[in-house]
């Protein structure tokens, strides 16, 4: 028999976790991105997936996240902290905005990928974070005032 071999009575189940269920981290989850996003494209694919469309609110995003991102990775997808507290605990920050795995879990964006190291589920997550974290409007206007790390005329701050 092949190895893919179903008995024609057996029975299929779906399963399908309730509201709030966040899965546990695979080594899968921290597989490194391999794809070719832009860090631009990474904004706008995670203003996409949390449905923020108004063309003003994009811009304040975009701006204060390129910011944000050039301070936390340079712009590298797959760039790991090995150096401060958080990694001293086995919770290195990852991705393009450092975001550690529990905060990436909690505030993981429905429809984007479960890798951290994935660019739009990564900042998808981490504008999640800061939205509710710090109270960033939807709308972005208050990003810069409200997280250091995203106003270019502020000293860098981990946030």
């Amino acid at each position: 028999m092949p190895s893919n071999y179903v008995p024609s009575n057996y029975m299929q189940r779906s399963y399908s976790p309730g509201p709030g269920f966040v899965p546990a981290a695979t080594t899968a989850d921290y597989a490194r991105y391999q794809g070719n996003v832009s860090v631009d494209a990474a904004i706008e694919g995670a203003l996409d997936a949390l449905g923020i469309t108004d063309p003003v609110a994009r811009e304040y995003w975009k701006r204060g996240y390129q910011v944000l991102i050039e301070r936390e990775s340079g712009g590298n997808p797959n760039a790991v902290n090995n150096w401060d507290s958080n990694a001293a605990a086995g919770k290195a920050s990852r991705g393009l905005t450092q975001t550690i795995p529990g905060t990436f879990q909690g505030y993981h964006v429905a429809g984007t990928s479960s890798n951290i190291h994935d660019p739009v589920a990564n900042v998808a997550a981490s504008m999640n974070y800061v939205m509710e974290r710090y109270g960033v409007s939807r709308d972005g206007h208050d990003l810069q005032a409200k997280v250091q790390q995203a106003d270019p005329n502020r000293s860098p701050k981990g946030y």
